[in-house]
């Protein structure tokens, strides 16, 4: 009796790997998740720039559909599925790789600034350096990761550091802290 109930709690057990087959099972990875990134996603392209109306309901409804196009579409064409996670997987290496650079340009430009390292009137350069050498780092890093992480980072370096480019220059258009004109 006490075997019993100890096997029964056994497999009771919240086990992860068998938590993910479940929801592969379902097909939540392969529809459900792709169907709500493009629905919150467009709704918030749509919602934000009122593209096709400024009521909330209107723009929702347009995204469900749209999403819901593009679910129809990744159903009957099965490859396309493949295509899908693999490009979520990259914009999500690229995004994490920009967000840890831009992390680290920010302390890195704090401390240098705090500790008035950089000359007056050249802190936007300063600003745009640290951002390029973040970027370069955090990629450097990322791309020498083992195996398929470090596959990937290399496949999007481009991106990254075009978006890196593109953040440094913007750095220079940017208005300084501090409310003053």
């Amino acid at each position: 009796m006490i075997a019993m109930a100890t096997e029964i709690a056994a497999n009771t057990t919240f086990n992860m790997t068998t938590a993910v087959k479940q929801l592969l099972e379902v097909g939540f990875f392969n529809f459900i998740l792709p169907f709500g990134i493009f629905f919150i996603i467009l709704y918030g392209v749509l919602d934000r720039f009122s593209i096709i109306s400024k009521e909330k309901r209107v723009n929702a409804t347009a995204a469900m559909l749209i999403s819901a196009f593009i679910l129809l579409y990744v159903y009957l064409n099965e490859g396309v599925a493949e295509w899908f996670s693999l490009f979520y997987m990259k914009i999500s290496i690229t995004v994490l790789i920009m967000v840890f650079a831009l992390t680290f340009a920010v302390f890195f430009y704090r401390t240098l600034k705090e500790n008035q390292i950089i000359p007056v009137g050249s802190e936007k350069a300063y600003s745009a350096a640290a951002i390029i050498g973040a970027v370069l780092l955090m990629q450097t890093l990322m791309s020498s990761a083992p195996g398929a992480l470090g596959d990937i980072a290399q496949e999007v370096s481009g991106i990254v550091m075009i978006f890196g480019f593109l953040a440094a220059v913007g750095s220079f258009f940017m208005k300084d802290g501090g409310g003053e004109d």
